[in-house]
Formats: C-alpha cells, sequence, structure tokens
C-alpha cells in the first residue's frame, strides 16, 4: 500500500498538521489556528481536492537556511490546489509561491520571506518605493527575532 505524506507545519500552538493520503484516499487533516481546530475526514479523492482548497492558517514563523524568522503575530496564510498546483499565499506580506510539489511550495514560502527579509530590513529608504518601505516596515513591525 501506498502512502503520501502531506507537509506538515509545528509551531507551539500555531500549526497545520497532516496525517496521510492512500489509493483509497481515506485521510485527515488537522488544522489549529488561535481561533479554532477543525478536524475533518474524508473518503472520496473529489473530496480532497474540494478540502484543500482555500485552506488558511497561521504562520508565526519562518525557517530557511538554518534560520528562523520570529513574528509577534501569526500571519494568515491560504493554501489552494489549483490546476495540478499547490499555491501558498500570505498576502500581508505580499508572498505567492506555487509548485506541483505541495513541500517545495510551502519551502519556497519560507525562502521567499527570508529573501524578503535579507534584501529589505536593512535598506535606507531612498534605495526603495514607497511600496518597499511599507512592506520592510510591516515586516520590521512584526519581526520578533531572527535566530
Amino acid at each position: 500500500m501506498s502512502v503520501t505524506t502531506i507537509t506538515s507545519y509545528k509551531n507551539n500552538s500555531h500549526a497545520l498538521t497532516t496525517s496521510f493520503i492512500t489509493p483509497s484516499c481515506v485521510f485527515q487533516i488537522n488544522v489549529f489556528s488561535p481561533i479554532s481546530v477543525k478536524t475533518i475526514l474524508y473518503n472520496r479523492s473529489r473530496e480532497l481536492y474540494d478540502s484543500i482548497n482555500n485552506l488558511s492558517f497561521y504562520i508565526k514563523e519562518f525557517l530557511w537556511d538554518n534560520k528562523r524568522y520570529i513574528l509577534k503575530k501569526a500571519v494568515i496564510c491560504y493554501s489552494e490546489f489549483k490546476d495540478d498546483l499547490w499555491i501558498y499565499k500570505v498576502p500581508e506580506y505580499g508572498l505567492h509561491t506555487f509548485s506541483e510539489n505541495k513541500e517545495e511550495a510551502f519551502n519556497d514560502l519560507h525562502e521567499e520571506f527570508a529573501f524578503l527579509c535579507d534584501d529589505l530590513l536593512d535598506e535606507p529608504d531612498e534605495k526603495l518605493t514607497c511600496r518597499a518601505i511599507k512592506l520592510r516596515d510591516s515586516i520590521k513591525f512584526n519581526l520578533d527575532k531572527i535566530l
């Protein structure tokens, strides 16, 4: 029997955890957020794609290249499976990643946030557009620390 594990993200009280997918498409998704805990059980493949479409959860830290970018307040992340692509979006920071592989798309989200921090946080206003200044200030305001 083939079993595919779906990406899990854990961070204290903010986590997306998922169990497994088998050929019969029986699986479980647990989405933990500061607001609610949802458990969804499905047993037909069509329901799999319908349920994962537009899934949202909170991220309180981004992990990339042996660094942890820890936020003061978790930001909402939207996950979607559309046209055979896994899509992740964090509208607050203009992040948008996609891939045919779910784990790759999620890792790309972390990489993009790290690049934003590396490129923007120490840049003076004179070198940035108004939009980039607002983005930098938003990240700085919510970024607790980098470990």
